[in-house]
């Protein structure tokens, strides 16, 4: 099999401010000082597999610039591939992204989560306290100079003198003001009740006194001449009572409506996140309830100017988790935008049109709205939480992988004929996570809860030829689906009996049998071979030991009965308990298996196995349960056993027999003991290598060095394999959770934007240098795939 591996983008092909390379020696005493005191294993890691068309996360805000550009906002590391840090541009020309790097940093620290232009000055707000290379509370102003702060240096943007969180969520201008609003309570040196302006190059407040502001934060701002609605969590506004949404006249406060028609929401955990002005009316959406002619009404009303009223019929209603979270007015049509799967008992999926008389689908090709996961990680239906007329078309932006019936990345065009993503589809990155990787038949093999690998859909598994990827096609279906059931996830893969054995929660995969294609199958190559009575539940670990296949998990029976409590055997067509005259199985969920000369490891959640004290650790000897002095005392996700060590990874361990550790345990000398002295994190996998112990999973060092995976080498040094590139991602939150040595390869799955700041998307692939990896494997053991 070859691996072709793309040549990473150079920071000078972005949209630049400020010269890149001159200041590159600064960024490295800046930014790696904490990484001195680690080694770097040699080694290249392929980035091909970034996430497209789009970004990698949730897109909040939208801008369009006097240039036809158009600059994106929100919680993203990458687009197409492209480092940006939660803000991005888009040339429509080039079909291409760039990002705003200034003095060798791209975009900002945090969230972003609105955008206005004030001719070409872009004013950006969030979350984030640096702006490129310039320290800025949350608020900073982007023209063709680069990046300044909204104030001084001591007092810029908004802070709060609380614990609480700060952060902008919405602007507008007007005239020369820029209005701001969020969480605060100052605004330059001023006090500022959540809102504020700032005119003149100083900031104002918006009411003075007991006047001032709103007494909770606010979303949303809404423009009307001169005066501004805000919508929000408040209950008052100055002085009078105005419960999530209120006036500012210019002057003064004002409700909307009054007594009990005051605003809208009964509980604190009601807010108001969208407005809009429709006609006459002022459109109010958010997660509440309002009381309209006796009828309780939920996340959607409008306020006529003397009354609330509905949308639609009577029974249009949004079940208590749903929001609206954006709302856009183009002519006479509102379109709505949130959490949501049906409005009027119509199927919309987060994305609906009014067009004065009934709600419609959005969408031109299969009016399928938006849904999916566009690589935060985990499974979800979709979110939209923004929209913008641009041109003809309805931008929509949110998190999600298919709008319309078509891949796009947290971002897309409706028009009146199609639907467009942004940006060609060019990555081979996965839009959720990776949970488990094997080597089936020359090719690899990855399952987790993804719906697309590169521009494929492939629903929770797919096949990497070296090249591109490809479903696993079988009657019609694609991966682990059913005519009414995707699939939620694949969780372990493993090569048993010339069959790659596919273990997660999925249900009668391709229509093959409830009771016999349900939490584990078989795939031949060609076509899913059923199991007879699987486990009934959720399947999270396999391995071979001894000849069989172990199978462990959620479930305490198999589907024909047998009681087997999360753990069992299968020798091909025959399943098996592990126990003995003290019971069998363990009490709780069991994550990790690994098989030994000295029986079989299980890790987890379990407190006893087989009758028998066992916190987080078990072994299996054939005949009985043990536990190496009563086990790690935590939760156990991954472990390595073989002659040479027993080692289990997690969160934190503290075990009545040795010393308390974060992150590995290992076992030795009859107690466990701490073999690295993390500070934090968490290991999903770990594999014994030749080059040392590699652990998939998030850990913060001692010295402050953060890794989404790391080697673990024989002098209990910490290692992180491959160089940083730049310009660094500033979101690099993710992890890996599963690794696998193939050849001068480490296979590499996981959640995204992880890899020394190369824009990853659920995959990866690292190769070891050749001179380093023949040192490695002459001072340890030459090792086979593992």
């Amino acid at each position: 099999m070859h691996f072709q591996a793309r040549t990473q983008r150079c920071p000078d092909n972005h949209a630049s401010i400020g010269g890149w390379r001159a200041l590159l020696p600064l960024l490295l005493v800046l930014t790696l000082l904490p990484a001195l005191a680690s080694a770097t294993i040699a080694g290249q890691w392929d980035d091909r597999f970034f996430l497209s068309p789009g970004c990698d996360g949730s897109i909040l805000a939208t801008a369009l610039a006097p240039d036809g550009r158009l600059f994106l906002g929100g919680q993203f590391a990458s687009c197409n591939g492209v480092v940006v840090n939660n803000l991005a541009v888009f040339d429509p020309t080039s079909q291409s992204y760039s990002a705003v790097i200034d003095q060798g940093v791209a975009g900002v620290n945090g969230t972003v989560r609105a955008l206005v232009f004030d001719g070409n000055s872009l004013y950006v707000a969030g979350s984030f306290t640096q702006a490129g290379s310039l320290s800025a509370n949350r608020i900073a102003r982007l023209d063709g100079n680069g990046w300044s702060r909204l104030g001084t240096e001591q007092d810029n943007g908004v802070t709060t003198t609380t614990i609480f969180s700060v952060f902008i969520l919405d602007m507008v201008l007007i005239g020369s003001r820029l209005y701001v609003a969020g969480s605060f309570d100052t605004a330059g040196a001023i006090t500022a009740n959540n809102i504020a302006y700032w005119e003149n190059e100083q900031w104002s407040s918006v009411g003075s006194g007991a006047e001032n502001g709103v007494d909770g934060g606010v979303n949303d701002l809404l423009a009307l001449g001169n005066q501004i609605v805000l919508g929000g969590g408040f209950t008052q506004a100055g002085t009078i009572e105005a419960n999530r949404v209120a006036l500012w006249t210019g002057s003064a406060w004002a409700s909307i409506g009054t007594g009990p028609d005051n605003g809208v929401g009964t509980s604190s955990t009601h807010s108001v996140s969208a407005l809009a002005s429709l006609g006459s009316d002022l459109v109010v959406g958010g997660r509440f309830d309002r009381d309209i002619a006796g009828v309780e009404r939920s996340n959607l009303v409008r306020w006529d100017g003397t009354a609330w009223q509905a949308f639609g019929a009577e029974d249009t209603q949004f079940p208590t988790s749903d929001r609206v979270s954006a709302l856009l007015v183009d002519g006479s049509d509102l379109y709505a935008g949130g959490s949501f799967g049906e409005i009027d008992a119509i199927e919309v999926n987060n994305l609906a049109r009014w067009d004065g008389s009934g709600w419609h689908p959005v969408g031109a090709l299969t009016g399928g709205g938006v849904v999916g996961n566009n690589g935060s990680g985990g499974l979800n239906d979709g979110s939209v939480f923004s929209l913008a007329k641009v041109g003809n078309s309805v931008l929509v932006g949110g998190t999600f992988s298919t709008a319309d019936g078509i891949k796009a990345m947290g971002i897309a065009r409706f028009l009146d004929a199609t639907t467009l993503p942004l940006g060609p589809d060019d990555g081979l990155g996965l839009d959720g996570r990776v949970q488990a990787v094997a080597v089936f038949q020359n090719d690899i093999y990855v399952g987790g809860t993804f719906s697309y690998a590169g521009p494929t859909r492939v629903n929770r598994i797919a096949r990497f030829d070296g090249q591109q990827w490809h479903a696993l096609e079988d009657n019609g279906f694609i991966g682990v689906e059913s005519s009414t059931v995707v699939g939620r996830e694949v969780n372990a893969l493993a090569v048993y009996q010339g069959e790659l054995h596919v273990g997660g929660d999925f249900d009668d995969v391709a229509e093959l049998g409830l009771q016999t294609a349900s939490n584990l199958i078989r795939w031949t190559g060609s076509a899913w071979n059923p199991i007879n009575t699987p486990p009934s539940s959720t399947v999270n670990a396999l391995t071979i030991h001894e000849g069989e296949l172990l199978v462990g998990g959620n479930f305490l029976t198999l589907f024909g009965g047998q009681t087997v409590n999360r753990i069992a055997a299968f020798d091909g067509s025959v399943w098996s308990a592990l126990e003995n005259f003290l019971g069998n199985g363990v009490d709780d969920a069991v994550y990790s298996l690994a098989s030994s000369g000295e029986g079989l490891y299980l890790g987890g959640w379990f407190n006893t196995a087989g009758g028998v004290a066992a916190e987080g650790v078990a072994l299996w000897d054939g005949t009985g349960f043990s536990s190496p002095a009563g086990g790690p005392g935590g939760d156990v996700y991954s472990l390595v056993a073989n002659p040479n060590r027993l080692v289990v990874g997690g969160g934190a361990f503290s075990p009545d027999s040795g010393d308390f550790s974060r992150v590995l345990s290992s076992f030795s000398d009859g107690s466990w003991l701490d073999p690295a002295d993390l500070d934090d994190g968490f290991a999903s996998g770990l594999l014994d290598d030749p080059a040392g112990l590699v652990i998939a999973g998030r850990i913060e060092t001692q010295a402050g060095l953060s890794l989404g995976i790391s080697i673990l080498d024989d002098s209990g040094q910490i290692q992180r394999l491959g160089e940083p590139v730049f310009p660094a991602l500033a979101l690099d939150l993710g992890g890996a959770i599963a690794v696998r040595r193939h050849q001068n390869t480490l296979l590499v799955g996981g959640a995204y934007n992880w890899l020394t700041g190369l824009p990853v998307a659920g995959f990866s692939i690292f190769t070891f240098d050749t001179q380093v990896e023949d040192a490695i494997f002459s001072d340890r053991f030459e090792g086979a795939d593992q």
